[in-house]
């Protein structure tokens, strides 16, 4: 008994002392999100979809409502996607690499702040294929999606977490001028 006293004394201070902590839904930052515009700044054709059903899937599975007119909207730019030849069997690529990036602002309606979360990517992802064009396109979809659930997770990870990531300018709050504020006009010499 007194083993598994010490055990599991053990074991707690283990998982407490390694930096893993439990979030709830009331230490989330906000409780509802608008998913805002996902522009699509690459020449490969549906990305910002997928980027769409993947952040429309994950911010419900971390506790954070997608509501249209929420104080907070997300907005992203996919802003590259790569496909690049690793390997190749008999003339022909067997192995690619997909690589995507992207820029997120978090925008605080009631505040009037643009909040831009720093990327983690690009994000790198693998397929093989010795078929013929349409195994590779196949591929190529299969990773695609895979790429923009990965730039979901790491989205709402950013968001949860941004207290204990490390601190870089692109995490600070950027104000934005209000509609009705003038215009000023630079000093000329």
């Amino acid at each position: 008994m007194k083993q598994l006293v010490l055990i599991g004394t053990m074991l707690c201070l283990l998982a407490g002392g390694c930096g893993y902590t439990l979030q709830s839904r009331a230490t989330l930052p906000f409780q509802e999100v608008e998913l805002g515009r996902i522009e699509n700044m690459t020449h490969e054709p549906k990305l910002e979809d997928r980027l769409a059903r993947a952040l429309a899937q994950v911010f419900p599975e971390y506790g954070i409502d997608l509501s249209p007119g929420a104080r907070h909207r997300i907005e992203a730019d996919i802003i590259g996607f790569e496909l690049i030849a690793l390997s190749e069997k008999s003339l022909y690529v067997a192995e690619y690499q997909v690589r995507a990036t992207t820029a997120v602002r978090i925008i605080d309606r009631e505040a009037g702040t643009v909040t831009t979360v720093k990327s983690s990517g690009p994000f790198v992802t693998y397929f093989r294929s010795t078929g013929g064009i349409e195994s590779v396109l196949a591929g190529k979809e299969r990773a695609s999606e895979h790429a923009m659930r990965d730039i979901a997770q790491d989205i709402i990870q950013r968001v949860i977490y941004q207290k204990y990531l490390p601190v870089d300018k692109s995490m600070q709050p950027v104000k934005t001028k209000k509609p009705n504020e003038p215009q000023k006009a630079p000093v000329g010499n």
